[in-house]
């Protein structure tokens, strides 16, 4: 676009006249060929020596039409001698600048020697100038679209790593609440319960300390992928923070819970992933479950569910660990 310069708008086939030839036959040319104006050139019509226009010869008449031979003076006695000229590559942008600051309403292109290559009007000048900034502006928002596009999917990208946990793949914090919202609100909808468990690794933190942090990160992921394989296809998992783990369990009551939770924790004992501080001496988990109906009652919000799934995990640990307990306010169902 930068480029786009008067050799791409200029007429190149212009008629030009002698300085000999008479206004009449000016007046002729311009009115049957519907010029605006007419250049004046040497004998070999290649040099530019000047320029008549269409306005000029309109008030020439007009100002001598008490003169019976007017219109047979030669060009030469009224013609815009030394007419402007402009280079072919001068850039259309610094065209429309230049016939501004001139007043002009033509331009003779000529080559570096002073041969004249073509002529270019105020009104073409305009029109290029115009198409110009189109194609500015349509290039423009193509970038603007393009970056947009781009930022956008940065964006989306920025949001789904934002509900991630890095280290298990798992879905976070953040994502855990997004989703549970909707769990709940859909079972308030449809009348059905819900389930949630609250898992946590047994003594974590023991193993961290005699086996290393990285051997501890080591054990996340593979308890990650082991909740995320035994998890059924309508259940969803996530990292609640540290060792712990989360489980939502749509359209599930406490009976339709205790199996597959109970499975997922038979499951990860029998990795027998190594685990001296432990009693049990591998890796085991304990989880407190709690469902969306609550000794017959309803549960005003997500949160007071994942409050009890969290009393019935401190029960578990408390009874021995390696279990799921289920909290009953003043009552505890053990399932072991």
């Amino acid at each position: 676009m930068s480029q786009f310069t008067l050799n791409d708008i200029l007429t190149s086939e212009v008629d030009c006249i002698s300085p000999e030839t008479s206004l009449k036959s000016v007046f002729k040319i311009l009115t049957d060929n519907n010029y605006s104006c007419c250049v004046i050139a040497d004998d070999d019509h290649r040099i530019p020596l000047g320029l008549l226009t269409e306005r000029d010869l309109v008030r020439i008449i007009s100002l001598n039409s008490s003169d019976p031979r007017i219109m047979e003076r030669p060009v030469a006695d009224y013609m815009l001698t030394s007419p402007p000229t402009v280079a072919q590559d001068m850039l259309v942008a610094d065209a429309i600048k230049y016939i501004e600051q001139k007043k002009l309403k033509h331009l003779l292109v000529t080559s570096a020697e002073g041969t004249m290559l073509g002529i270019v009007t105020r009104t073409n000048i305009v029109n290029a100038y115009t198409q110009l900034m189109r194609i500015h502006s349509e290039e423009l928002e193509s970038k603007i679209e393009k970056r947009t596009e781009l930022l956008e999917a940065t964006n989306r990208k920025l949001i789904t790593l934002s509900m991630i946990d890095p280290l298990t793949g798992l879905g976070n914090r953040r994502s855990m609440e997004v989703d549970i919202m909707k769990v709940h609100a859909a079972g308030i909808r449809h009348g059905r319960p819900y389930s949630i468990v609250l898992l946590d690794i047994d003594y974590f933190k023991k193993y961290n300390d005699h086996y290393g942090h990285q051997a501890g990160d080591k054990v996340l992921e593979a308890v990650s992928s082991h909740f995320a394989e035994a998890i059924r296809e309508s259940d969803a998992v996530y990292r609640y923070g540290g060792e712990e783990f989360l489980l939502v369990m749509p359209d599930t009551n406490i009976d339709e819970a205790l199996i597959p939770v109970k499975r997922i924790i038979e499951g990860l004992a029998d990795l027998n992933i190594e685990h001296t501080e432990s009693p049990l001496g591998y890796l085991t988990t304990s989880a407190g479950l709690a469902c969306s109906r609550h000794l017959g009652q309803r549960l005003a919000s997500w949160r007071q569910v994942v409050e009890r799934a969290d009393e019935g995990l401190y029960d578990a640990k408390s009874a021995g660990r390696n279990r799921v307990l289920v909290s009953q306010r003043n009552a505890l169902k053990a399932v072991n």
